[in-house]
């Protein structure tokens, strides 16, 4: 298979994938990929590739399974086929400049991490070690007190508890990350994640008072059978990865972090009309 991650153009990586396959096996066509790919239409499945018709949202994720990609794989396809598809230049820089990013850190897999139940708990020592991992301001305890409305003395302890744990360093620059990116363990402890979601959900509850043009709220009511219940996680899931893809960066002038709360959880239980 072609290296994916050499290509600023999905289309010219799937013709050069089906080009590939084609001269290994005489007997591959675009008819037998729709098969193997669960697509009904050999002629959408061209033109998809050649860049005459959109990759669809469902097409993309029969790709992405197709492909066996991993989760950086499947990241790098995703902006690899907006940018591809974009028509506004300002958006298609931006989806540019995010493909050189990830091609950059295609080696570099986030750090898997085991805070300490202190910090496993407390959202905002995860949002400081976030903060510390900007490059472009020197973070002083000062500084770091400011942009958070923190008092110095619980920045300091903050950080101190960062650096017991390995996810913080005193460098003569000032504070910086230990890792560019980390992921949660799935063995850190399970009472203190669940505190930390209390804890960001209380936030939220007090983020009812900034401005509105601070802060968003919106509910939904839907009913939702087992598998649809399923379903819809996983877009929730890929919606979440979407955001981080578009919007992650290592600058913060002029920017603030925001937490994203999704919640759900149901209001009543599973109704069986068949039986009454």
């Amino acid at each position: 298979m072609p290296d994916l991650r050499t290509y600023l153009n999905a289309c010219h990586f799937l013709q050069d994938y089906y080009h590939e396959a084609k001269q290994q096996r005489a007997d591959f066509s675009y008819e037998n990929w729709a098969q193997q790919l669960g697509v009904t239409s050999k002629s959408y499945l061209r033109f998809a590739v050649i860049g005459k018709r959109k990759i669809s949202e469902t097409l993309l994720q029969k790709f992405t399974s197709y492909f066996n990609f991993d989760e950086k794989e499947a990241e790098y396809f995703l902006i690899l086929v907006l940018h591809s598809q974009c028509k506004v230049d300002t958006q298609k820089k931006i989806y540019a400049q995010k493909l050189i990013q990830l091609m950059r850190i295609a080696h570099q897999a986030p750090a898997v991490v085991t805070p300490s139940e202190n910090v496993m708990a407390n959202p905002l020592a995860l949002v400081l070690r976030n903060l510390l991992s900007f490059g472009d301001f020197k973070k002083t305890p000062e500084r770091l007190a400011q942009i958070m409305g923190l008092p110095l003395t619980e920045i300091e302890n903050l950080l101190n508890q960062l650096s017991q744990d390995d996810l913080a360093v005193l460098t003569p620059e000032g504070w910086q990350s230990v890792h560019d990116s980390v992921k949660i363990s799935s063995s850190s402890d399970r009472a203190a994640i669940r505190t930390y979601h209390r804890r960001c959900l209380q936030k939220a509850i007090e983020s009812q008072e900034l401005a509105i043009e601070e802060r968003y709220f919106r509910g939904l009511n839907v009913a939702l059978s087992e598998v649809e219940y399923k379903a819809y996680l996983q877009e929730l899931n890929e919606f979440l990865q979407k955001t981080f893809i578009k919007y992650h960066t290592d600058q913060i002038h002029q920017r603030r972090i925001y937490q994203v709360n999704l919640t759900l959880f149901p209001w009543t239980r599973s109704v069986d009309v068949l039986n009454e």
